[in-house]
């Protein structure tokens, strides 16, 4: 992707990524907090801790403006889980405060407050939700859109989109996946200035996978 980014004349406009957590901070929270994260998850951030990757092309010309963004929590934040003023405030009604801290953040959105998060249940298995952060207050974190994905398919649906940014939005709505170019606005200028470009096809209405 960031070879066909760079080759159409793309900007990388920030580019990090840190290191494997260390044994010390493995210990530190594995050993000492409640929750055990699954392989998948522990992958994640031995491969990708802490991901921030935000490009974007312009062509005056062409009248062309697009880009995207991969924003992921780095294993100390999520496993510290302070959501503290991003998925609540002290101001929130108890009970979704309380609803509240049981998500972890997986992913932000660059510029907006808004949110990927996963909640984990007892036996392992997890949910993704997309949490407009607008909208949680006053009963709303009862009623969050379920993302059905697993976080291996929450990456190859993000990661085939380029990151481009209304994709999140609408990763809970079924039909989405049928009809993507409805709701990506994005896709039409993807295919026509990148020519190599291809969506994903995944549609997990159809093979239903959930959490894990």
């Amino acid at each position: 992707m960031k070879r066909q980014l760079s080759s159409a004349g793309a900007r990388i406009l920030h580019e990090g990524c840190g290191g494997p957590p260390t044994d010390r901070e493995r210990r530190r929270f594995m050993e000492s907090d409640a929750l055990q994260l699954p392989d998948a998850w522990l992958e994640l951030f031995n491969e990708l801790n802490g991901l921030r990757f935000i490009w974007q092309v312009e062509d005056p010309a062409r009248e062309l403006r697009l880009g995207g963004y991969f924003m992921f929590q780095d294993f100390r934040r999520f496993m510290e889980n302070d959501t503290t003023d991003m998925l609540w405030c002290d101001g929130y009604e108890e009970d979704d405060i309380a609803e509240m801290k049981s998500h972890r953040i997986l992913e932000r959105f660059e510029g907006h407050d808004a949110y990927v998060t996963v909640k984990f249940k007892e036996d392992g298995r997890y949910d993704l939700f997309y949490v407009d952060g607008d909208r949680i207050n006053h009963g709303g974190s009862k009623r969050l859109p379920r993302i059905p994905l697993t976080l291996k398919q929450y990456f190859e649906v993000v990661t085939g989109y380029w990151g481009v940014y209304s994709v999140r939005r609408h990763l809970h709505e079924q039909d989405f996946y049928v009809n993507p170019e409805k709701y990506v606005t994005e896709l039409g200028l993807l295919k026509a200035h990148f020519p190599g470009f291809k969506p994903p096809t995944l549609n997990p209405f159809e093979t239903p996978n959930p959490g894990a």
